[in-house]
């Protein structure tokens, strides 16, 4: 499949996150870059909650309760625009922008879309193409479960319908069964869709934005971010490839926004008319949704950063001309209310973390060494990134220089906290409580660094720029004027910055990540044998069958695929008592009596074979289907290569 044919798919994902979530933010009475940043934010939340809407309403999952979930929110926001009486943007923000100002937020979104889709297009190869990881088994069967059953609610899906509801974080797979959905096009395709979206569209918009409503949208502040945007090694390429994290990557995407409007609600790090704190607020809470179901981790990040800023506007009053009473009742009042938020973010942690079990994954380094990857933004062994260096360094400086911009270093302090923590405190109990909400995982935590060193960067970035365009306006000779020397300046500055910020350590990322991409017969998870019987069953299964195979060996595939039922969909999921007796006694059909019974039941049952192990090198007992060379009751009806189906015909054959 060619990159051309996506553009009908990658027009739809885009259009499902500009569309609704900008007629919100529109009718809510954003303007300009506002409704530019909130875009994406909001429509990830109208689409994971409208998919939560329509289950108890027995409609099933579509573009149809997305509409009207859009349709309600924004008659609702246009009403408590008008209750309020106060629009979103702030005064001087409200008014018409000039084209000029357009043309350089849209540059910046090319600029950075461009150099973040070439490396996305670099991983993946071919839009057909999917990650051969772990994870990616359930995230694309979810995708299918959610398009064949129109269910694709938060509260159930993490079962896939083979065992007790269980919550899953669903904002990712319900804009990726969308796509598909809407467009017919296959899971693959739908998935690369939604990956060069959030990548190279809701990634770099959330910078932008975070950049405009902290330090203001001026030019070389805007393109020098959407280059810094596409020039981490840990993000958002190391989420395509480790995992595969795409839930991870949605919530990571838009949580610059959330940090952007916290900037807002408590009245910091700008020297704009900030919002009123109502509106912040409500804008605050819109986007909560699509972040904390999406990814809960992501949301407890943004908790934890509200709550490490709660104590400022408290001191930035006590600072100011009040006496020495004021002064005690407002430090009584703030510890209060730090008691009373951090009891909440503490119940909430200790209810969104994982089990002991599921969180394993160990630490491997010294503190000092994971304090050196912190600073060089070289996390997990990647290369130094020099430039990432300089930014973090002077905008350290800048921050200590300048008192609105101080903030930033909290979400830096507490991203490293946590990097420190998980890559080199010592497995016990106090790694297990800071860090389990992470599943220990030190790629998740190296990948939420950039994000939490982002706003100092940019002020960094901002420190530099200014100094640029100052010395520039010094040496312009008298017959140049003023704005074609800063014209020069944006030029100049940006191509440097483009060409230093796609070095090694984003090759390093790429290179990395295409290793998971690609059908090959070395491939970890399907070989190309497996991958080309998959593409034949739907011509040798009926539909009303169902397909038996380990999904350790990437078999449970069948149902992404191939559109046919298997009763194992995913290697976390647990067995009902049905699926118990094909996985562990199938091959007994002609003298165990409880197998024809379920086998009459669910109709005809095929098993898929693959030959080529299990992903990670495991080996889990499938006892019902691992001795099928020598097993009888079964017709082998395709084969390619290692890779086998076989079609259970024990039941129906007279006995004797």
């Amino acid at each position: 499949m060619s990159w051309y044919q996506i553009v009908p798919t990658l027009m739809c994902a885009l259009a499902l996150v500009i569309v609704p979530g900008g007629l919100l933010a529109f009718a809510a009475g954003a303007r300009n870059y506002y409704v530019v940043g909130l875009a994406a934010p909001l429509s990830i939340s109208l689409i994971a909650l409208s998919a939560i809407v329509a289950e108890p309403l027995s409609i099933d999952f579509g573009a149809f309760p997305v509409v009207a979930v859009t349709a309600v929110s924004c008659i609702a926001a246009a009403l408590l625009r008008f209750a309020l009486r106060k629009p979103v943007a702030p005064p001087r923000e409200r008014g018409k922008w000039p084209r000029s100002q357009w043309l350089v937020i849209l540059a910046a979104i090319a600029l950075a879309g461009l150099l973040i889709g070439v490396n996305f297009v670099q991983i993946i190869e071919r839009p057909d193409n999917f990650s051969q990881t772990y994870d990616n088994i359930f995230h694309m069967n979810a995708v299918q479960y959610i398009s064949d059953t129109g269910n694709g609610t938060s509260l159930t899906l993490g079962t896939l319908g083979t065992g007790p509801d269980i919550f899953y974080p669903a904002a990712w797979h319900n804009f990726v069964a969308l796509i598909h959905i809407i467009t017919g096009a296959g899971i693959p395709v739908a998935i690369t869709a939604a990956s060069l979206t959030i990548g190279a569209l809701i990634w770099p918009t959330s910078c932008l934005f975070l950049a405009a409503v902290v330090f203001g949208p001026r030019p070389l502040t805007l393109l020098g971010t959407a280059v810094i945007s596409a020039g981490f090694s840990s993000f958002p390429y190391l989420m395509i490839g480790f995992g595969v994290l795409y839930p991870y990557l949605l919530a990571l995407a838009t949580l610059p926004v959330a940090m952007a409007l916290l900037s807002e609600l408590f009245r910091i790090g700008t020297r704009r008319a900030p919002l009123d704190p109502r509106v912040s607020s409500l804008l605050f809470a819109a986007v909560i949704p699509g972040i904390g179901l999406a990814h809960p981790s992501v949301l407890l990040f943004v908790l934890l950063v509200a709550l490490s800023l709660t104590p400022l506007p408290f001191i930035r009053r006590m600072l100011g001309p009040v006496t020495g009473r004021q002064r005690i009742t407002t430090t009584a009042v703030m510890l209060v209310v730090l008691a009373a938020a951090g009891t909440v973010v503490v119940l909430i942690w200790n209810i969104a973390r994982p089990s002991r079990g599921n969180s394993f994954w160990p630490p491997f380094q010294t503190e000092a060494q994971a304090i050196g990857e912190i600073i060089s933004l070289a996390p997990m062994g990647a290369p130094t990134n020099w430039l990432m260096l300089v930014l973090v360094l002077v905008g350290i400086y800048s921050a200590f220089r300048h008192r609105l911009q101080r903030w930033t270093l909290i979400p830096l302090l507490l991203g490293s906290f946590l990097y420190i923590v998980v890559t080199s405190f010592p497995n016990g109990d106090t790694r297990y409580f800071i860090t389990g909400v992470w599943y220990n995982d030190s790629y998740r935590l190296a990948a939420l660094l950039p994000i939490a060193l982002l706003p100092v960067m940019i002020a960094g970035w901002r420190t530099i720029s200014a100094a640029f365009e100052r010395r520039a306006l010094r040496t312009t000779p008298s017959s140049v004027s003023g704005t074609s020397s800063l014209l020069g300046v944006n030029v100049i500055a940006v191509t440097i910055l483009v060409a230093v910020s796609q070095g090694e350590p984003v090759s390093h990322a790429v290179r990395s990540a295409a290793a998971n991409y690609g059908i090959s017969e070395g491939s970890r998870l399907l070989s190309a044998d497996e991958a080309e019987l998959l593409e034949r069953v739907p011509r040798l299964v009926p539909e009303s069958a169902t397909v038996l195979g380990n999904p350790y060996t990437g078999a449970s595939l069948v149902y992404a695929l191939s559109d046919r039922s298997t009763p194992v969909p995913h290697v976390g999921n647990g067995q009902n008592p049905r699926a118990q007796i094909l996985v562990n006694h199938l091959d007994e059909m002609l003298t165990n009596p409880s197998v024809c019974p379920v086998v009459e039941e669910i109709g005809p049952v095929y098993v898929l074979g693959f030959g080529g192990g299990e992903i990670h090198g495991g080996d889990h007992a499938f006892p019902g289907t691992d001795e099928m060379s020598s097993a009888t009751g079964f017709d082998l009806i395709a084969q390619e290569g290692e890779a086998r189906l076989w079609e259970a015909v024990g039941c129906s054959t007279p006995a004797g």
